[in-house]
């Protein structure tokens, strides 16, 4: 199965896009499995969020996930028109992304 590409971006950085954005395990009626993933099986100092960026208009969600305030980040293309959905997409590729890091540092 291929894998979801991700538009790059930094946390409130320069290139990142000039929307709202909600942490997933901040958005009411989403059952997060915790605040965030490790990407380090030692411990959790590095740490993989899923983010959900609220598209320009308003009318839809991008889901993607981040290494905090400015620091490497992504999402995707594909809008959600539901909060919720998009958290849960989020949580799905922030547990991908650390899974993916953490193989990367062994």
């Amino acid at each position: 199965m291929a894998s979801t590409p991700f538009i790059p971006f930094t946390l409130l950085g320069r290139d990142m896009p000039q929307v709202a954005f909600y942490w997933s395990n901040e958005i009411e009626g989403l059952v997060s499995t915790g605040l965030h993933y490790a990407s380090d099986e030692k411990d959790d100092s590095d740490q993989v969020w899923g983010i959900v960026l609220v598209s320009k208009c308003g009318t839809g969600f991008y889901a993607g996930w981040s290494n905090g305030e400015m620091a490497q980040s992504g999402y995707t293309e594909e809008m959600y028109t539901d909060l919720v959905e998009a958290g849960k997409a989020a949580e799905s590729f922030a547990q991908t992304e650390a899974e993916r890091q953490c193989a990367e540092f062994r």
